[in-house]
């Protein structure tokens, strides 16, 4: 836990005859990733074939750790400790292991149950292990939160600003306080909670408890990233139109159309753009990344009595920031 003190000198007699007392300052918050952490000299990452791995901005690569499901590896770093989960057939474990590999611990092992990072507070790990949510702290493990109804989705739980949210609730980790927060989608950056409502709203949280809507009734949110988000749509032509958008003082750019990215997808064997698709995006390099999974369903012929194949394709496609035509960086086969 950060603190500090406010320091009074021994040989300064204080005007006021009373003396002042020490503030705490609230412990850190860190957010668990599956993506890039970024640390003082470098960052952690598991990218590649089911490894944990340090790398330094000189170059340099550790390898932390090796697990068996890279999907449902999450982890922060507090300091020089890498706290992450692994989750395999025989157990879920939740570790810990020092930036320059040494000092791996187990600190918590289930039979039964996946566990999940969902982040820090202070020197305490919360995670989740099935249907509770825990904190880990001087070797003593903690239920905060439990339900009986199954109703804990790991991917849905955040931790911001000292809170856990869940469940259209918030736990304050500080005060053990439950209250009600409505919302269907939460994500948590380090300044901002990002969450939409029940009217599709998407809505910024920020550390003072300040709500700003960053778009109205959008039909997917694509990205998140600091102060930037990413979006989906429709037009009053019931159209899908992908924005970009940089905090709430800027207005949203409007990148491109689904019908836009469908005309770049080729060998569509079929497809058609009202068929189901998602699209992931990502920024760099002063460009968007669009990456759309399309797929098609299998139908039945009942002249011969068998289903067709189910369609799947996946591309990648480059649209300007500011927005523009997209075009096609690469296709999967």
């Amino acid at each position: 836990v950060l603190t500090f003190a406010m320091l009074i000198t021994m040989f300064v007699v204080p005007v006021t005859g009373t003396s002042a007392k020490a503030t705490k300052k609230a412990p850190n918050t860190y957010i668990a990733t599956n993506r890039s952490y970024a640390v003082k000299n470098g960052s952690v990452f598991c990218f590649d074939k089911g490894t944990l791995q340090y790398r330094t901005k000189q170059g340099k690569t550790k390898t932390l750790a090796k697990f068996s499901d890279l999907y449902t590896c999450k982890y922060y770093v507090r300091s020089n400790t890498v706290y992450y989960n692994t989750n395999s057939q025989k157990s879920h474990c939740l570790m810990q292991i020092g930036l320059n590999g040494k000092n791996k611990k187990k600190l918590y092992s289930s039979k039964n149950s996946v566990v999940m990072v969902i982040g820090g507070y202070g020197s305490s790990v919360i995670f989740q292990c099935g249907e509770k949510i825990c904190r880990y702290k001087d070797g003593k493990v903690k239920t905060l939160v439990k339900t009986d109804d199954g109703g804990l989705l790991s991917s849905l739980t955040q931790i911001f600003n000292g809170k856990i949210y869940y469940n259209n609730k918030s736990y304050d980790l500080a005060t053990g306080k439950t209250k009600t927060f409505m919302a269907d989608f939460t994500y948590s950056t380090k300044n901002y909670l990002y969450f939409v409502n029940s009217k599709m709203d998407l809505k910024r949280l920020d550390k003072s408890g300040k709500i700003n809507t960053v778009a109205t009734k959008i039909t997917d949110l694509n990205y998140v990233d600091g102060e930037t988000v990413g979006y989906c749509k429709k037009n009053s032509n019931n159209k899908e139109v992908f924005y970009r958008r940089t905090g709430v003082k800027n207005k949203a750019v409007q990148l491109c159309t689904w019908n836009d990215i469908y005309s770049k997808i080729k060998n569509k064997d079929g497809l058609k753009s009202s068929s189901m698709h998602s699209v992931t995006m990502e920024i760099a390099g002063g460009k968007v990344y669009l990456s759309p999974i399309v797929m098609g369903g299998m139908e039945y012929d009942e002249k011969t009595g068998t289903f067709s194949d189910f369609i799947f394709r996946q591309s990648l496609l480059s649209v300007p920031v500011k927005g523009g035509t997209p075009k096609m960086v690469y296709e999967c086969k």
